[in-house]
C-alpha cells in the first residue's frame, strides 16, 4: 500500500493541473450544452400558439361565419384574460334563434339573455295611467 501512495505522489504537479483544466473545460462545455438545450425546449417559437395568432384565427372564423359575434367576444375575452392575468368584464351571451337576415330573435316569453319576460297580467310600478296621481 505504501508503494501505491508513493507512486501517486510521484506524479508531477503539472500533469495534475492539466487534468484539472481538462475536467473544468468538460464541465463548462456540458453546462453550455444543457443551457442551449433548455432554452431551445422552453422557447415559444410556435407562432400558431401565440396570442396574436390565436386572435387572428378567431377573427377569420368570425369573418367566415363559423362563430357568432357573441362567441367571438367570449373567446377573445378569455384569451386576453389568459395573457394579461386579469379578468375582463364578462358580457352575457345572447340566446335566441339566428334568422336568415342575421337577426337574433328570442324564444317566446324570454328576452335575448334567456331570462323569462314579466307576466303582462301583473301590473308593475311603471304601468300607472298617465293621469294617476303620484
Amino acid at each position: 500500500m505504501a508503494h501505491w501512495l508513493a507512486q501517486s505522489t510521484a506524479r508531477p504537479a503539472g500533469e495534475v493541473v492539466v487534468w484539472v483544466i481538462i475536467l473544468a473545460a468538460l464541465v463548462a462545455l456540458g453546462g453550455v450544452v444543457i443551457l442551449w438545450l433548455r432554452s431551445r425546449m422552453l422557447s415559444n417559437d410556435d407562432d400558431e400558439s401565440s396570442p396574436a395568432s390565436l386572435l387572428e384565427q378567431l377573427r377569420k372564423s368570425h369573418e367566415r361565419g363559423d362563430i357568432t359575434k357573441e362567441e367571438f367576444r367570449l373567446a377573445r375575452d378569455r384569451l386576453l384574460e389568459g395573457v394579461s392575468g386579469r379578468p375582463r368584464a364578462r358580457q352575457k351571451l345572447l340566446r335566441g334563434e339566428v334568422h336568415d337576415d342575421g337577426a337574433i330573435r328570442a324564444r317566446p316569453g324570454f328576452d335575448l339573455l334567456g331570462e323569462p319576460l314579466p307576466d303582462p297580467a301583473q301590473p308593475t310600478e311603471t304601468d300607472q295611467p298617465p293621469d294617476a296621481p303620484e
